[in-house]
């Protein structure tokens, strides 16, 4: 009938709401929603500013105390209870898909018209400054399953590989990419799905962006890395080495960094060790023939937004078989030692530089903890700078890590043998205030050819004027 309301909120005339003295009982109900609204939308922005990655990936550990746990527990099972919770109370509600589409649209910022291999680029650059690696605990809850949430985990602001691969392959469900977990020896990484092709996103190793660009004209495939699986050693990846701080909890529990294996895992052996896949470290199922597993996600977004595991709990599973390596190690982590200053005599002065023998671990390939260690086929190179590279094992600025540093002065590989298990150098230096020394092995056996192999800590001298040269006039100098 002309004049009059259709039946339902949206044809609601509101002159003849007041009249009936309706208005007083639907209001405060229409506000409550829009009010709901613009809280979820507000808890929403605010999860996404949270966990926005910053400047510089620090990994050192959260606050952990290991009040007489097992190892095991320390290790894996343990976790801030109280921290997941409050944050599921929290964002109780927000839907985690959005949050997923606002973390990728912040990822792909300056990238938005690249190719898919550009947006993933800055993707695994994004949440490899966005999530650490947590060597003491892990996020857990108190029943021992895993927090697989995305939301929580990037606040959280940390996850081991199972965490981080699971948040690649959530983003990219949410923006409309199809995505796989990928269980490899001792590692998992996911895969997405462009161009018709599966292409390898591993965001907990933090290789860096540009490394990855140089060598790939497009990412490969987890297959296509297994049929080169030696490229992997010849990236710096972020987790792979942790400084000793990383490993102990705050009341001096250490906690080994490779509980399992003999010494720290080359990247290629994480992802393709034969002994690892048949089982002889044990720990797990011993496979006839080494293969990869697929996992991909059942059921729908929607089902997933009102689980707490979102979706995690529900997978189907493929095997493939896989080419392998045998397990290999990386050498020993690098001390150098040297004096904080040195006096100059007429602007001139010697630092002497001093490490031990780095050495390699190799094991018998089915006795796996029947090693050695092997000190040839490696040489040193020296890096003189007037600048810090900006990084340590604790805490890292990728800008200037691992190569040439802001204001190199000398980069040499001339080193000597002191006596039987000593190197060394004695650095020159002319009219400078300090330098930072840092030396970085160098593989020289052809297996290891184009391994990265971490450098040595990082070494400040600074470089005093002499005494006598401040009381000469000036202009004259001390020959």
């Amino acid at each position: 009938m002309k004049g009059t309301s259709r039946p339902g909120t949206s044809g609601v005339n509101l002159r003849r709401l007041l009249e009936l003295g309706l208005v007083g009982s639907l209001l405060p109900g229409m506000i409550g929603c829009g009010s709901q609204r613009h809280e979820a939308d507000s808890r929403l922005r605010e999860a996404v500013d949270a966990a926005s990655p910053e400047d510089i990936t620090q990994v050192h550990p959260r606050p952990v105390y290991g009040q007489g746990r097992s190892l095991s527990d320390v290790l894996i099972y343990r976790y801030d209870y109280g921290e997941v919770d409050r944050l599921e109370k929290r964002y109780r509600g927000v839907p985690r898909a959005a949050f997923l589409r606002e973390e990728f649209t912040r990822a792909i910022k300056g990238h938005e018209n690249g190719s898919d291999n550009e947006k993933w680029l800055a993707v695994m650059n994004y949440l490899s400054r966005t999530l650490r690696h947590p060597a003491i605990e892990q996020p857990m809850y108190p029943d021992r399953t895993m927090v697989t949430d995305p939301m929580i985990l990037l606040l959280l602001r940390e996850g081991r590989c199972g965490h981080q691969a699971r948040v690649v392959v959530d983003m990219a469900l949410a923006n409309h990419y199809e995505a796989r977990l990928v269980q490899l020896a001792a590692h998992l990484v996911a895969e997405v799905k462009w161009g018709g092709e599966w292409h390898w996103i591993d965001a907990d190793a933090g290789i860096p962006a540009d490394s990855l660009r140089s060598r790939f004209a497009e990412l490969p495939s987890v297959e296509a890395l297994a049929r080169n699986p030696y490229v992997l050693d010849g990236f710096a990846a972020r987790n792979w080495e942790m400084g000793e701080s990383a490993h102990r909890t705050f009341d001096g529990m250490y906690v080994p960094q490779d509980c399992y294996y003999p010494g720290s895992l080359l990247p290629s052996s994480t992802y393709f060790g034969e002994q690892i896949f048949t089982g002889v470290f044990g720990g797990r199922t011993a496979l006839k023939k080494p293969a990869i597993t697929y996992y991909y996600k059942e059921g729908a977004i929607a089902k997933w937004e009102t689980d707490r595991y979102w979706g995690w709990n529900g997978l189907r599973a493929e095997t493939r078989s896989i080419p392998t390596v045998p397990v290999d190690y990386a050498p020993l982590r690098l001390t150098i030692t040297g004096p904080a200053a040195v006096f100059a005599e007429g602007g001139r002065a010697v630092i002497p530089v001093r490490w031990v023998a780095q050495g390699r671990p190799v094991c018998e390939p089915r006795q796996v903890r029947n090693c050695r260690l092997i000190f040839d086929k490696l040489a040193y190179e020296v890096r003189v700078s007037r600048a810090t590279r900006g990084w340590d094992y604790d805490f890292r600025d990728y800008d200037f890590m691992p190569g040439s540093g802001k204001g190199d002065v000398l980069v040499t590989r001339k080193v000597r043998k002191v006596d039987a298990t000593t190197f060394g150098i004695d650095v020159p230096v002319h009219d400078i205030s300090g330098v930072f020394i840092e030396v970085a092995p160098v593989a020289l056996d052809k297996a290891h050819g184009s391994e990265f192999m971490w450098p040595s800590n990082e070494l400040a001298v600074q470089v005093e004027p002499c005494v006598a040269d401040l009381s000469k006039p000036a202009g004259r100098t001390t020959r």
